[in-house]
This record gives structure tokens, sequence and C-alpha cells, in this order.
């Protein structure tokens, strides 16, 4: 049983934990006082406590998280929303965060590439550990700036950015890239591996683009924000059929993928969506993605009018879905979709973690405000799907606690909203 291996593992490592993993088990005390989420029906309310009790009953389920904060970066930028700022909204302490980049800038080598495993004794410097696996680089910076209005990490990685970006650029052809790992872990069906990895070349460039204008560095600005816009055509004009709306061969993720990450042109953005929605009513209602999909699918659904079939995903309880782990036994994320896999079978891993930030982002509607980080400037956009009555989400901001909640009887909701005063 999960408890089983847990309380095994767990004697063997636990009188071994340093400063650092307990910094994090008091991070996750934190986490589920400061950033509550209530949920009626018992089905979502036990997945949610899977993603906001990382460790979980058993001692050894801190030591995956452990692994994927501070050392498997695949599992770390799929899950930036989850761990800074869990679901992109509770925070985990920005100074582990910091740490962590700090980490990063040490063990990034002259040319720019980053290791798997940060830190590192050595290894991890392989030709896999691309842009899915080590943009961390940039996303966990940024996201700490819009979460907290926060920009010195962000300051202190822009030339590791930059280095990084400008490696990229020097292994490409055309402004694509095969560098990466790919949809790892997908439920059956493989994702173009150059379209997927170009897409993340697309995000950290559009990053470093960003943080230039905000830092005042015009020369860069303009030379990367055209270098984003060059990417992001060289995508489409390879993987894009215009006419038909699909990107590749059209899986899961090589739909959602260009959905969520600002890929797709605002023609073609319905088609787009329509043929993802589509593909997911075809698997009635399961996703069939890997790590890569698995952060946008929710994500690409919602923001393109389909929140219903996202909430029937988010929900699913048979194979392959979050609720299916639920079901027999679970009580953290795991690392595969398979309960019977033989390889990556970690027991707590925050990889397929996005379920987490969906709670907050499609149930709750709480998004900052990219012009004014912080959440300075409060989005509020909330979801009512239909058989859930009642909900709230609550995040504390730096400016104070934001709650989205509502009930639902009938054709009548009652929203309720609390937003600090700034």
């Amino acid at each position: 049983t999960f408890q089983d291996r847990a309380d095994e593992v767990g004697a063997i490592i636990w009188p071994e934990l340093d400063a650092e993993l307990t910094a994090l088990m008091r991070v996750s005390f934190e986490i589920l006082r400061d950033h509550p989420i209530n949920v009626k029906r018992k089905a979502e309310g036990k997945l949610a406590a899977n993603c906001i009790w990382p460790w979980g009953p058993g001692k050894a389920m801190i030591l995956d998280t452990f692994d994927a904060l501070y050392g498997k970066k695949g599992s770390a930028v799929s899950a930036v929303p989850l761990v800074w700022g869990i679901a992109e909204l509770c925070g985990v302490d920005t100074i582990l965060s910091k740490a962590q980049l700090a980490d990063h800038r040490d063990e990034q080598q002259p040319n720019g590439v980053l290791p798997d495993i940060i830190p590192t004794c050595g290894w991890g410097y392989g030709t896999d550990n691309g842009l899915d696996w080590t943009s961390t680089i940039a996303i966990i910076p940024w996201n700490l700036y819009l979460f907290y209005g926060d920009d010195e990490a962000l300051r202190q990685c822009y030339p590791h950015i930059k280095r990084y970006v400008d490696y990229v650029g020097r292994i490409s052809r055309g402004h694509l890239t095969t560098w990466g790992r790919g949809d790892w872990v997908p439920v059956t069906v493989g994702s173009n591996k150059e379209l997927t990895s170009s897409v993340y070349y697309f995000v950290d460039t559009q990053i470093l683009a960003r943080a230039a204008k905000l830092f005042g560095y015009t020369a860069d600005y303009e030379k990367y924000n055209q270098l984003a816009n060059d990417i992001r055509k060289a995508i489409n004009d390879k993987y894009l059929d215009t006419e038909k709306g699909i990107y590749a061969s059209g899986t899961q993720t090589e739909q959602c993928v260009p959905l969520y990450w600002g890929i797709v042109p605002d023609e073609h953005k319905a088609k787009v969506a329509y043929n993802l929605n589509q593909k997911v009513i075809e698997s009635g209602h399961h996703l069939d993605v890997g790590v890569l999909g698995c952060k946008a699918l929710l994500n690409a659904l919602c923001e393109n009018g389909y929140t219903e079939t996202a909430y029937k995903v988010a929900v699913q309880d048979t194979y392959p879905s979050w609720g299916w782990w639920v079901v027999n036994g679970a009580t953290t994320l795991l690392e595969n979709w398979k309960l019977d896999a033989t390889r990556d079978i970690s027991d707590n891993h925050m990889m397929f973690g996005e379920i987490g930030a969906w709670f907050y982002k499609g149930l709750g509607g709480i998004y900052p405000d990219s012009e004014k980080p912080g959440f300075k400037h409060i989005r509020l956009k909330p979801y009512f799907p239909k058989g859930l009555d009642t909900f709230s989400a609550s995040h504390q901001s730096p400016y104070g606690q934001i709650v989205s909640g509502w009930t639902t009887k009938g054709k009548k909701v009652n929203y309720t909203v609390t937003i600090p005063a700034n």
C-alpha cells in the first residue's frame, strides 16, 4: 500500500532530514493554514487535499517532492504554479525559491547549459536536459515576480536566462529545436518533441524580452522580442494546419500546449480549441497527456470556452485520471498514470500537479495581473460548473487575503469576494 511504502522508507530517512527539508515541511503547514480550498463534493475535496498536502501520511513522501524541488527540473517546470505559489497562488517561501535559483546559477555551464539535477554532483548534463526540463531558470523567477511583485530573483537570473536562450539559439535550426525529453510519461500517445521543445524556447525568450523591458534594457528587449516572434512564426509555419486547426498529428498535448503558451494566432484559436475539445470528448473526458500536456490541458480548455469539458476531466475517476489515483487509495500525486507501471513510479511526484492550480484558477478564478504584479491588481473570473454547488478558494497575497467563493441554487449564483485594500 502507499502507507506501507512510506513507512518502510521513512523509517530509514526520517532521522537524517536537514534544515532545507525541515523548511519544506514548515511550508506545507503554512500552505494548509493560509490557502484553504473548500469544496462540498467529497471527490474534489479529496483530490485538493492530495495536492496541498504533498507529504501525505508517510514520512517518505517528502523525498520525492524534495527531489523534484531541488532535483529533477522537469517536475519543477510542470509544477511551477503548484510549487511557487501552490497552484500559481499559494506561496511557497520565496527565500527557498531564491536559494534554489542560486543553485541554478551555480550549476550553469559557461555555454548556458543546465543539468537535470540541481544541485548536481556532475550528473545531468546529457543530451536531453533541454527546454522542457531546465526552463526553470526563466519560469521560476518570472513567477516569483508575477505572484509576489518581487523582481530580485528575475534581475539576478537575467544574464543566466540570456546565456541559456543564446545557447538554444546556437543549436537550433530555423528557430526550431528538439532539445528536451518531450511529453514525459504520457498515457498512450507520444507527441512531437520538436513542437513542444520549440514552444518552451519561445516561452523562455518571451520571458527574457519581458524582463529586458522591465529593467530598461532596450536593445535586448528589441532583440529578444523579435526572436520570440520569429520562433512563434517558425512553429506555426511548420506545425499548424491552418485549414484544419490542427498542430502536428493533433494529440491532446499538441493542441493544448500551443494554446496555453500563446503560440496560436488569434484567428486560429477557435478552431484549434474546438479540435482539442473534440479530442477530449472522444476520449470519454479522459486526459491522454504526459507532463507537458498535463500542465496545459485544463487551462487551454478553460481559457477558450470549454470549461465544462475541463471540469469533467478534472473530476473523472476512471483510468486515466487524477481521480483514478484517489479511488485506488493514493493520498498524494503520483508519477505515472498507470498504477501497475514498472518505472517512473514515485508515490509523491508533483509533475502532474496542475490539477491543484486549476482549483484556484479554473474554479476560484483568482489570477494576478502581469501589469500590476504581486496582486496589486487582482483578476477574478470564476467558473461555476454543473454539479458543483459550493466552492471557495483563499489566497494570502502580499497585500492581504483574497477569497473567491460561490454557491449555486438552480440558475442563481451567489458569488462572494474578499479583496485586500492596497
